[in-house]
Formats: structure tokens, C-alpha cells, sequence
């Protein structure tokens, strides 16, 4: 009886309460199509990023805040900053492999670099690794032709999208072991190294920016970075009056001859042209710093989390070094839309107050109209309970009936566009998207959240009616007063 009054009296003021009603089911509608768009992003991007990429978290120094795996952020001069580096990363990565909270760990070296290869050029991203414990922690990762190179040698591997775009200007494919000449800035002046051709390798997604990396040995990485030092090598230089190095410096600005002459006493040109072909290469005159890394990227053991690592890394190693999940390892769009997501749900509050106050407003005008019959009501004996159950009813038509007319709305609209197979030509949406159609997700977290919103609305939208219905006393409101 009490629900059938309830919707009656609701029905009795449709013109009060159907603008509301209405304005809760659309607004309901457009923001579940928008958080079901963002979270098929978000899970887009933790798919292709945090399977493939990052891991589930990674460990820089300290001081690399402003740094992510694709380098620095900063605009414009992010090109000519170097990375920190972990001094002693292979330290920190034995811990963490021995540890049980960890599946797999592997070190990375990130460095921004032309490669120049078969007369054409790209800015790239160069992941640094050794390629062993790379792929065991990232097994998505196929080589499509040639491989990788031995253990101590140095090369690079294209991507995929790299290698197609190489055909396209050439019309034809580099072979394997074509040198690759790769220059990268180094504070004020810059780095080259020419290192072979070793194969073309693919990830499992389709991304934009992961279309951009390119894989290189880790020394070769390093030697990019400036993580060097200078070898314990002494070339073999002749000594002698005829040779670079004289046995008496005073020879050099003796009367007879010169420097660079045709004499005995003079430089041979033959010699200087014989130490450029014989002599040592770069790679001799200086090494790279071993266990120097950018970049730990962590794997995380099944059921353990951040916090988990975090406390045990602090205890067991302490030191200055940064612990980051995967989507502030790589920022760009996937923070862009964390932060999008956070603001439409920020607006879902909002809105979802907006709605709280005009329902109340609604219904304590719907009350005062009612004073006689709700005095009425009491005088012949209807409890106070019965009388907030009705209340309740009302509220739960107005608010929930309407919230969930406009969440069925949005889901069914998510799956005709999810049907329809929206097309994605630009590039940027493409990579949002992790495809080439628009999708949205209908998630039981999503459907958990809207629901949470919908109850906490109406149970504080019928505080207040609530108390104005029930300070009505039986014999004022018959009175009419």
C-alpha cells in the first residue's frame, strides 16, 4: 500500500519532478559513455605499455623526476639532457631478482638518437638492454627477421613500422648487417657510433610512440649517454726522428725541417694514414661503465603491489632512487588521460551534488503542498515509520528510477558504438585507442561506482524532507495552519 501511494503521489507531480527526471537519466547517460571511453583507453594503454614497456613499476635515481623511458619531458631542450644514472644498477638488480616480490627485473639505458641507416634518417627512442633478460621479462616481443646480436657485440634492432617505412622510400629492405650510423647529443657536442644491422623485431601492440623504439646494446647505449671511461690502452706509435712521437721534443722546432715535412727529420704522411686504418678504434680508447643504468623495470610476483616493494627495497638497499608505477614511467598520454578520467569523475560529484540539491528542493515543495494529507494521513494512525518508508519510495523513483534509465541509456549506447565500429584515422586517436576503432568498456567497476553515487545520493537527498515530513503535526496541518 505505502509503495502504491508513493508512486501516486510521485505520478501527481510528474510536471515537478519529470525535468529533473529527465535532466538525472541524460546527464546519467553522457557521463557513463564518457568514463566507459576513458576506461577502454586507460586499458589500452596499460595493456600495451605495462605488458610490453614498463612492468608494473620501475626504479630510477632520485633525481630523474622529470625524466620517463622515452627521456626527458621537458620541451624544446629535452633533446640535450642527459639522463641520471644508477651507478650501481647490476647491485640493485641482484637484490631484486633474489627477492621473492619480483618475477623478473631487467635494466634499461634510454637515449634519444638520429639512426641513419640506407640513406635514411629518424629521431628515435634507443632502449639500451641486454637482450637475455629483456625478452624474458617482455615474451611478447617477436624478432620477424635476423636476431639478436651475440653476447659483447654491439647492434641495433629496427622496428617493424621502421623497416616498412625504409622500403617505402628506398624500394627495397636493408640487408642484415648494413651499418647503422647513430649520433646523439651529448651536452654540448654529440656522439656517434656505427654499429651493424642485426634484425627487425615487433611488439605485440600497435602504438605510435612504441613504433619509434629501437633496441641497441646496452654498451653502445651507454657509450650515447657518456657512461665512459678512458681504456689502460697505449697505441703503438712509432718513436723516432721519423715517427708522431720523437725521442726529443726540442726535435720539433729544430732549424732543419718541420713538423710535417718531406725529410728525415720530419712526419711521414704515410704513417699518420697507416695509424687511422691500424690503430685503436674508439670503442679501445674508452669502456663503458659497467652496471650503469637508467632504468630498472620491475615485474612484480602475483598478489604483491607497490607498497610491498617499496618497504622491502628501502630495508634491504635504502639509497636516493625513484619507484614508479608504469603509467608515471612513461607519462605523455597516459597520465593525460588518468587526469582526464579523474576530472569527468570529479564532474560525476558535481553533478551528482547539483542533482542533490534541486531533489531536495523538489520534494520539500512537494511536502509542503501535502501538509493536510500528510496530517491527514497521521490522524488516522499511520505511523511515523510507514510515512518515512513512503518518503523513501519517492525519493527512490525520482533519483535511482532516473539514474538508472540514463545508466541503461549509456551502456546501450557504448555497445551500438562498439557495434558500429567506429573508424579512428587520426593518428592520435588511434593510439589512444590502442586499434583502429572506437570502443568504449562496459566494467563492473564502472556500473559498481555509478551505483555507489546513486545510493549515497538518495539517502542524503532524504534527510531533510524526511525531517520537514515528519515535524508536521496532524492537528496544524488539518487545521490548515
Amino acid at each position: 500500500m505505502i509503495f502504491i501511494i508513493a508512486f501516486r503521489n510521485v505520478n501527481r507531480n510528474k510536471r515537478r519532478f519529470l525535468p529533473l527526471a529527465i535532466s538525472i537519466a541524460v546527464t546519467s547517460a553522457l557521463l557513463f559513455i564518457s568514463n566507459s571511453f576513458l576506461e577502454k583507453i586507460n586499458s589500452s594503454f596499460e595493456s600495451a605499455y605495462r605488458t610490453n614497456i614498463t612492468g608494473d613499476l620501475t626504479i630510477a635515481p632520485g633525481s630523474s623526476a622529470g625524466f620517463t623511458l622515452f627521456g626527458s619531458e621537458a620541451v624544446l631542450i629535452g633533446n640535450f639532457l642527459i639522463q641520471p644514472v644508477l651507478d650501481d644498477g647490476d647491485a640493485i638488480l641482484d637484490i631484486i631478482r633474489n627477492s621473492p616480490l619480483a618475477a623478473n627485473a631487467a635494466g634499461q639505458v634510454s637515449s634519444l638518437a638520429k639512426v641513419d641507416i640506407a640513406g635514411t634518417s629518424q629521431n628515435q627512442a634507443l632502449f639500451g638492454v641486454d637482450f637475455g633478460s629483456y625478452t624474458e621479462m617482455f615474451p611478447g616481443l617477436s624478432v620477424i627477421s635476423g636476431a639478436f646480436p651475440p653476447d659483447g657485440s654491439s647492434g641495433i634492432l629496427l622496428n617493424l613500422s621502421r623497416y616498412e617505412s625504409i622500403y617505402s622510400q628506398n624500394g627495397s629492405y636493408p640487408a642484415i648487417g648494413t651499418p647503422v650510423l647513430v649520433m646523439a647529443p651529448l651536452g654540448n657536442t654529440f656522439v656517434i657510433r656505427e654499429v651493424p644491422f642485426c634484425g627487425v623485431f615487433e611488439y605485440p601492440i600497435e602504438d605510435e610512440a612504441i613504433n619509434r623504439i629501437a633496441l641497441i646494446d646496452v654498451d653502445t647505449a651507454r657509450g650515447l649517454n657518456g657512461y665512459v671511461y678512458a681504456a689502460e690502452i697505449i697505441p703503438d706509435l712509432p718513436v723516432g726522428q721519423t715517427g708522431l712521437i720523437t725521442s726529443d721534443i726540442d726535435d720539433l722546432f729544430g732549424e732543419e725541417g718541420g713538423i710535417i715535412t718531406g725529410t728525415d727529420n720530419g712526419i711521414d704522411l704515410s704513417e699518420i694514414d697507416e695509424l687511422f686504418v691500424s690503430g685503436p678504434s674508439v670503442g679501445e680508447l674508452q669502456q663503458t661503465v659497467r652496471g650503469a643504468w637508467n632504468y630498472i623495470l620491475v615485474r612484480l610476483s602475483d598478489g604483491k603491489d607497490i607498497g610491498d616493494f617499496k618497504k622491502f627495497l628501502a630495508e634491504t638497499y635504502g639509497g636516493d632512487y625513484l619507484v614508479r608505477d608504469w603509467r608515471r614511467s612513461i607519462g605523455g598520454n597516459a597520465l593525460l588521460v588518468s587526469y582526464i578520467q579523474l576530472t569527468v569523475n570529479g564532474g560525476l560529484f558535481f553533478v551528482a551534488f547539483g542533482a542533490l540539491i534541486i531533489v531536495i528542493n523538489a520534494l520539500v515543495l512537494s511536502i509542503l503542498e501535502r501538509q493536510r494529507e500528510i496530517g491527514t494521513m497521521r490522524a488516522l494512525g499511520i505511523s511515523r515509520f510507514r510515512l518515512s518508508v513512503m518518503i523513501c519510495f519517492e525519493t527512490i523513483f525520482i533519483v535511482a528510477g532516473s539514474a538508472v534509465i540514463g545508466i541503461a541509456a549509456g551502456c546501450a549506447g557504448v555497445l551500438a558504438i562498439n557495434a558500429i565500429h567506429i573508424p579512428l584515422k587520426n593518428v592520435f586517436l588511434n593510439t589512444l585507442w590502442g586499434g583502429g576503432t572506437m570502443q568504449g568498456s562496459v566494467s563492473i567497476k564502472t556500473l559498481g561506482l555509478y551505483c555507489l553515487i546513486i545510493v549515497s545520493v538518495v539517502c542524503a537527498s532524504v534527510v531533510y524532507p524526511l525531517k520537514k515530513t515528519l515535524g508536521i503535526s496532524p492537528l496544524c496541518a488539518m487545521a490548515g495552519h
